[in-house]
């Protein structure tokens, strides 16, 4: 398993954890982000079934509030959608993006287990360090 997996799959697991131990609304929005985690993890590895865990999430996602959220984590679906598998760094952007979400509504154990996931997909990317050192 590559290194990149393996961050996803901590950073799945972290939200997963908040989305079980959070009520309402903030409990729901972990749950679709640690889904789109899992998506990315499956294909990042290249797992059979990752079109499913993808679609599946896709629907989670689509049953969020309108807003910039929903938007990012749609954004990182359609990346594992490109033709020639998933490029890790290309998802770095929009995992930074997906914390500074997470940062402005002040959810901020969400916002670390995106941007150190970003880090571990983009090591040499200087923004993702930058956010990642704030």
């Amino acid at each position: 398993m590559a290194p990149i997996s393996h961050s996803v799959l901590a950073a799945a697991g972290a939200l997963q954890q908040i989305s079980e131990s959070s009520p309402g609304e903030r409990g729901r929005r972990a749950a679709a982000g640690a889904l789109v985690l899992r998506a990315v993890q499956h294909a990042v590895a290249g797992e059979e079934g990752s079109g499913f865990v993808a679609l599946r999430a896709g629907d989670e996602v689509s049953a969020l509030a309108k807003g910039a959220e929903r938007a990012v984590l749609r954004r990182l679906l359609l990346l594992l959608e490109e033709e020639g598998g998933v490029d890790a760094a290309r998802l770095a952007d929009p995992l930074v993006g997906y914390a500074c979400e997470l940062e402005r509504t002040r959810r901020l154990p969400e916002a670390d287990a995106a941007l150190s996931l970003a880090l571990s997909a983009a090591p040499d990317d200087a923004e993702v360090a930058l956010h990642a050192a704030r």
